[in-house]
């Protein structure tokens, strides 16, 4: 019986158990399960599995698709949690919901967030994008910046590559759009960049243009700069997020109350970022 509920629970998620797809081989170690490129895949949350003994760092991990769950102690033995067909979940079908509130905590793929009703909520984040899409908005200091890290901003640019009338100049920490390669010489334009170098508050970028390969900015403001993301690790406590999601009630009361496997996340940022790397925040 065991061994055709375990396979039922393999067939729903649709990976296999085999340890090379498990990542609680280092359970220090997170690794985000891969996601499809495929525009002709149906984007849908995988099936949940959620027993109440779990541990958090296993049900995330679980919430984004993995099969296999490994003891924290002895990660190399067989999964230790049994398996019930009435302990799977599909988020896809669980009602919706919205609000506004604070984070209180992050963690790789969860948010703990308190509502306006001082209501607590568990937010579990899928890395695809297209299940959960997250923007992060707010401002940086000047020191983040580090050569390749590309920036965005509207403006003017003479021949010699000098901007002028710089305006909404944001780094881009998650940036895919590939740098400006056209120039309209003295028309205001939007600009993506890569970042070169920093003296003061002046810039130095550089785009895929032929005629005017570098870039000469000025920061409209030599203490902070704009910044937009998708790293919520890069959230704090006291930031403001707005949340869509669907809304799971487990049947056991617990400190973080009800869970929300998150479809939309704003967060605005209460304080400049001081270092962007992935999964830290220094302020």
């Amino acid at each position: 019986m065991r061994n055709a509920v375990i396979s039922l629970l393999v067939a729903l998620c649709g990976c296999a158990v085999a340890r090379a797809q498990n990542p609680l081989d280092d359970v220090y170690n997170w690794r985000e399960p891969k996601v499809t490129d495929d525009p002709s895949a149906a984007k849908k949350w995988p099936p949940y599995y959620k027993p109440t003994p779990m541990l958090p760092e296993h049900q995330v991990k679980y919430a984004n698709g993995w099969c296999a769950v490994r003891s924290t102690l002895n990660f190399r033995a067989t999964p230790t949690y049994t398996i019930e067909p009435d302990e799977i979940i599909d988020p896809n079908k669980l009602p919706e919901t919205k609000f506004t509130g604070k984070v209180v905590a992050t963690r790789p793929g969860q948010l703990l967030v308190r509502n306006e009703a001082k209501e607590l909520f568990e937010v579990t984040i899928h890395p695809d994008p297209q299940l959960s899409h997250v923007t992060l908005l707010g401002a940086a200091k000047p020191e983040v910046l580090k050569s390749g890290m590309f920036v965005r901003f509207s403006g003017k640019v003479d021949q010699h590559g000098e901007a002028r009338e710089v305006e909404e100049l944001e780094l881009l920490p998650q940036c895919t759009e590939a740098p400006t390669s056209t120039v309209r010489v003295d028309e205001r334009q939007v600009f993506v960049a890569r970042f070169a170098n920093r003296k003061g508050d002046q810039l130095s970028l550089r785009i895929k243009s032929d005629s005017i390969p570098r870039l000469a900015v000025k920061l409209p403001d030599a203490e902070r700069i704009g910044l937009r993301a998708s790293d919520y690790l890069l959230a704090s406590e006291g930031d403001e997020v707005i949340l869509k999601g669907r809304l799971y009630h487990p049947d056991t009361d617990k400190p973080a109350g009800d869970e929300i496997f998150a479809t939309d996340v704003k967060i605005k940022l209460a304080k400049p970022v001081a270092n962007v790397i992935k999964g830290r925040r220094k302020t």
